[in-house]
């Protein structure tokens, strides 16, 4: 049975993806690019924590399937993003964009740096099949109680090249170094996974005690978004509030057995995710091939249909995918 809590803070993570890879004009859409950035760490504790039977059994066929899964998951998406990419450009510089996509380099940031070869939304998938061979890499050496201290490490490692490095020296640097499976991924993964271990003792947590660290989040990303120079890829508030939704979520016992509508709910979030960047480039491209006016109006209306679009998308991928669930179910009660 799903977490109905859960499943709905998934849903309104990847809404919120949306909003940072398509963002809305002037200030507005800065900080909301800058806030929905908890949506992130909230998709790798899911994955942590749906991930800890597995892990506590030694089920390295499990976490195979895992891996597999989103192998399935990323090979179609990436075919997707790189069809959409040469539909948007022009013929002449097709061949320079394959050879600039598909190349030793990009090869060898694919392996070392898990970076897509055609479109960076794609790195969280393969960020958290780096999650789990160095989970099954720990439990062969049995040395899973390596997490206990990695996590925090890494979390301190994460905010102060976050917070300090970016946002108070203000420098550049490659997305290589920032969205990578260590600095990213793997702390929230752990605590996902350490969340669903000490998921009874978190009962005992006040509500008023998890709302005010909440509030508390929100608090110190303020300080951080007005205070530091550079755009953070994830402020140390954002991860306050990361974690102290999913806590909120996880405590909530309400679970749905067979509703339709929480079922979709819970399939949605990943469609939407993988969906949202290839629908946009191409309305972008049919945008400007009509010649529309891009007014201020239209800037913040793009965002909202690009979003509903998806949420339309990933309801017809659900619709499908059930139906031939339920052909394949009536051929084996046959």
């Amino acid at each position: 049975m799903r977490k109905t809590a859960l499943d709905i803070l998934k849903f309104i993570s990847a809404i919120l993806i949306v909003t940072i890879h398509i963002m809305f004009p002037g200030n507005l859409g800065v900080f909301f690019k800058a806030f929905s950035r908890f949506a992130v760490p909230v998709f790798f504790m899911v994955s942590g924590y749906f991930s800890y039977n597995a892990i506590e059994n030694r089920n390295y066929l499990k976490l195979r399937n895992r891996i597999v899964k989103l192998l399935k998951i990323y090979i179609p998406s990436a075919i997707l993003y790189f069809v959409v990419e040469l539909l948007i450009r022009d013929r002449s510089i097709w061949f320079d964009y394959i050879k600039e996509s598909i190349c030793l380099s990009s090869l060898i940031k694919l392996i070392l740096f898990n970076k897509p070869l055609f479109n960076t939304p794609l790195w969280f998938l393969l960020a958290l099949i780096y999650c789990y061979l160095l989970i099954m890499l720990l439990l062969k050496f049995n040395k899973l109680k390596v997490m206990e201290v990695l996590t925090p490490i890494l979390l301190v490692v994460s905010i102060l090249f976050f917070d300090i490095i970016l946002g108070v020296i203000n420098i550049e640097i490659s997305q290589l170094i920032v969205r990578n499976f260590l600095l990213m991924g793997m702390p929230f993964v752990c605590i996902g996974y350490f969340l669903k271990m000490n998921e009874n003792r978190l009962s005992g947590i006040n509500n008023l005690a998890l709302l005010s660290t909440l509030i508390l989040g929100f608090a110190v990303f303020i300080i951080e978004y007005l205070f530091l120079y550079n755009m953070s890829e994830l402020y140390f508030g954002s991860s306050i509030i990361a974690v102290s939704l999913f806590i909120l979520c996880i405590r909530d016992n309400r679970q749905q057995k067979s509703n339709k509508f929480f079922a979709y709910i819970s399939d949605a979030s990943l469609t939407i995710y993988i969906v949202h960047s290839p629908l946009s480039n191409v309305c972008n491209k049919l945008i400007d091939k009509t010649g529309m006016n891009r007014t201020v109006a239209f800037e913040y209306i793009y965002p909202i249909v690009i979003i509903l679009l998806s949420i339309i998308i990933s309801f017809f991928i659900y619709v499908v995918k059930s139906h031939i669930n339920v052909n394949k179910n009536k051929s084996k009660a046959i």
